[in-house]
C-alpha cells in the first residue's frame, strides 16, 4: 500500500478506519455499509451516521458477507 495520497479525487470521503482487513462491501435497504473484516473473521456495520459495529462473526476468514449462512448473520 502506498503512502501517496496527492491522487485522491477532491470529493473522496472516509467512510470507517480501523477495520482490519475490510472486504466485500455490500449496501443494505438502509444505507448501511456491510464489509467483512477478514482479519477478524467478523461482519462490521458502518452506520448512516457512521457508528462503526461487529453484527456478525464468519467463524473463519469469509471473503464477503453475501455467501454468509443466514443464522451467522442474526
Amino acid at each position: 500500500m502506498t503512502s501517496n495520497l496527492t491522487n485522491i479525487p477532491s470529493d473522496f470521503r472516509l467512510l470507517a478506519s480501523g477495520v482490519p482487513g475490510p472486504e466485500g462491501p455490500a449496501i443494505d435497504p438502509n444505507g448501511n455499509l456491510h464489509l467483512v473484516s477478514a482479519d477478524e473473521s467478523s461482519i462490521i456495520q458502518v452506520s448512516n451516521d457512521g457508528t462503526i459495529k461487529e453484527v456478525a462473526t464468519t467463524g473463519g476468514r469469509q471473503m464477503d458477507w453475501s455467501s454468509m449462512p443466514q443464522e451467522k448473520c442474526s
